[in-house]
Order: structure tokens, then C-alpha cells, then sequence
């Protein structure tokens, strides 16, 4: 099949749905050693610095881990959406003798896609950055977020996050709440500290998996080891990026609705996370952390676009195939050196349609051999 690309601006219609694309392959472990510092600092949601030094401020330890509170919790479960089966899961399986599908959509040398550069960039900088509502899985240690559909309502899952609730007597409390303060390390109860957190209901925040100081590199790596089930003292543990991700994206007064919910973890499912060994030199740091100080970056693979013409864009055809996805995005070692196909896991996650021609923003996460991920944000244009 041949696909001929082609823009008429005005008859490009966005719609809103959502495909999680997963290919599943291979994993493994190795360890370097670097161990770095960071200085403490509070930001607001704007990233606006509210003290240059808030070392008085820290002792004031906040209920952050901790089930010491007044707050009510609901009688009863929160039920997700009834719309929620609109979701696509798309699973790519592996195959043998996979067709050259890239040469049925090659745009390396079609000039029209290339003078329509400028304008992708345009639509995709106009866009402005959407809503997002939080759904925590209590029971089932998920978190999944959602944007808007056409009719306003959070219907649309676009992220899955492993996390740790409260364990057994520090129970999560469920309930609606909304996001207020934003902090780049806080103090906690226990005098450990929490990376990232977002405070959403009195002292029950989105944070980090715990350090004992604030300092990137002195990560409580047994802790991270338990992602995935309840361990803390109240507050939702996430993996580094993940904490980062509401602490970047999610405004103050996002609603986040914590539930229970044993069969169904959410719709984009529980993703995993890697294991990190006492004996590995660099478990002191969060496998996550995109710090440019991280040891882990030694391991960290990177994404590439295999029909890249220069402009950063994943072009698909509507209706592109699994075969035909698999053969754009591609990932490399961190020496460079692409990996092979059954040596690496890829997953794409936002709010798309590849049936419908459009231009979407959508997150692409890599997992490489070593269990080490990559994400990056990618522009995706879908013609027909």
C-alpha cells in the first residue's frame, strides 16, 4: 500500500480518544556509581521560587506519610467513568518475519511533508496544555489520569502510574480532593523526604519514593523495591518521574478521586517497575530520575524516529498498523547502538486517534535490556 501525504488545513479534524500501544520484549541489570547533592528548594505550581532558603521552614515537619487525620472517608468506592470502555488498548505483538512496512509509508523525500513543517509546530505550540483529573486506585496501588472528552467530562485515560498507598493502619483516606501546594523536596513526618510532592489532601501528598535527605543521590531504595503495593504512611509514593510528571503537569485544583477497586487496576492498566539490588552500586538512586547526575543515565537507552525528515515529527498513516509503528520509533543504547527487536519494550500513552487524520501530542516511554526506561514527548501527525 502507498501513502500519499497530503495537508488540507481546514478539513483536519482533532478528536479525542485514546490509544495505549504496548510492545512487549526483554529485560536484565547492570550498575556504575556516582552519588551528587541538590539544595533545597520550594517552588509553587509556576515554579515561582517562594523562599530561597527554607531550611527554617523544614522542621515543621507536615503529616505527609502519616494517617493521623480528620478527614472523612467515603463510605463507599468511587466508580470510574461508564465511558471509560471507550478506551483503545492496542497490543502489538511480536511476530516473525515482520514485513517491511516503513516503505509503505516513507516521508524522508516527500517535500510536501517537509514544507508543512512549520505549520505542525504552529498547531502543536497553540495547543494549550489540557485539564487533567487524578484517579487513585487505592486497593490496587494505580494511579491514572485523565483529560477531558468532547463533552467536557474526564473520560479520556492518558497516564498509568505504579504507586504505594498507606499500608494497614495508615490507610489512604478515599475521597474527591483537589491539588494545592507544589514543593521540590518536603519534610516528612518520619524526618525523611519526599521528592516532587503535591499536596491534595492536608498532609496526604503525591511524592516520591522516600529520601533520607534531600539529596537526589540518598534514595530509601528498599522502598522503591514496594511500588506497587501499600507501604506508606498515608501519602501516594511514585517512582521519581512519575511524581514529577503531576508535579510539572497537573495544576493547583486538579481534582484527584481516591477509590477502590480490586478487579480492574484502571484502564491503561498496572505498569511495573524495575527491581533495584542492595548490591548494585547505584541504588541509592531512583532508576527514574532524569537528573543529568543520575548514575542509571549510563544505562538509559534513547528513542529515534526511524523515517525522521528533520522536523522531530512521527508522521502515521491513518489506520497505521502495528507492523507499521514498530518500524517509526526505534531505540538505541545508551553507547548509541540500536537495539535489536525482541530487546526492548515500548508503550505510547496520550490522547490520539490513529484512525482519525490529526496532530496529537503523545508520550512515548522506552524500557531498554537493563530495565532502565527512557520517555519523551513526541509530535505525531496522522494523515490520510
Amino acid at each position: 500500500m502507498k501513502f500519499a501525504i497530503k495537508f488540507i488545513w481546514k478539513k483536519l479534524t482533532v478528536l479525542t480518544f485514546t490509544a495505549c500501544i504496548c510492545t512487549i520484549f526483554a529485560a536484565g541489570t547492570k550498575a556504575v556509581n556516582v552519588n551528587a547533592a541538590e539544595d533545597i528548594e520550594t517552588v509553587n505550581y509556576l515554579g515561582m521560587r517562594i523562599e530561597d532558603n527554607v531550611a527554617a521552614e523544614l522542621p515543621k515537619a507536615e503529616k505527609e506519610d502519616t494517617a493521623e487525620q480528620t478527614v472523612k472517608s467515603a463510605d463507599s468506592a468511587v466508580q470510574l467513568p461508564e465511558s471509560i470502555n471507550e478506551t483503545t488498548i492496542i497490543n502489538i505483538e511480536e511476530k516473525n518475519n515482520i514485513s517491511n512496512a516503513s516503505n509503505e509509508f516513507n516521508t524522508k523525500n516527500d517535500s510536501n511533508v517537509k514544507n508543512e513543517t512549520d505549520t505542525i509546530k504552529e498547531v502543536v505550540k497553540k495547543k494549550l496544555r489540557p485539564e487533567y483529573q487524578i484517579m487513585v486506585n487505592r486497593v490496587a496501588n494505580c494511579v491514572t489520569v485523565y483529560e477531558k472528552d468532547a463533552d467536557g467530562a474526564f473520560t479520556v485515560p492518558v497516564r498509568a502510574f505504579v504507586c504505594s498507598c498507606g499500608r494497614e493502619g495508615h490507610e489512604t483516606p478515599l475521597g474527591t480532593f483537589k491539588t494545592s501546594s507544589y514543593y521540590k523536596w518536603r519534610l516528612m513526618v518520619d524526618g525523611t523526604y519526599g521528592h516532587y510532592a503535591v499536596r491534595f489532601n492536608q498532609g496526604i501528598m503525591f511524592h516520591s519514593i522516600p529520601y533520607y535527605t534531600p539529596n537526589e543521590g540518598d534514595l530509601e531504595w528498599d522502598q522503591f523495591n514496594l511500588l506497587g503495593q501499600p507501604a506508606s504512611l498515608g501519602c501516594v509514593r511514585l517512582a521519581c518521574a512519575d511524581a514529577k510528571w503531576i508535579y510539572d503537569n497537573c495544576k493547583a485544583g486538579t481534582k484527584v478521586i481516591v477509590y477502590d477497586d480490586a478487579e480492574n487496576p484502571g484502564p491503561l492498566g498496572k505498569p511495573e517497575e524495575i527491581k533495584v539490588a542492595a548490591e548494585n552500586p547505584m541504588h541509592k538512586w531512583d532508576p527514574t530520575d532524569i537528573s543529568a547526575k543520575n548514575p542509571w543515565n549510563a544505562l538509559r537507552p534513547s528513542l529515534y524516529l526511524t523515517n525522521d525528515i528533520g522536523d522531530g515529527v512521527l508522521y502515521l498513516p491513518v489506520g497505521a498498523t502495528p507492523e507499521i509503528i514498530r518500524t517509526a520509533v526505534g531505540m538505541k543504547d545508551a553507547l548509541g547502538l540500536p537495539y535489536g527487536v525482541n530487546d526492548y519494550k515500548i508503550l505510547f500513552y496520550g490522547n490520539f486517534d490513529l484512525n482519525t487524520a490529526g496532530i496529537y501530542q503523545v508520550s512515548v516511554r522506552g524500557i531498554g535490556v537493563h530495565g532502565v526506561r527512557v520517555e519523551q514527548e513526541m509530535t505525531v501527525c496522522v494523515v490520510g
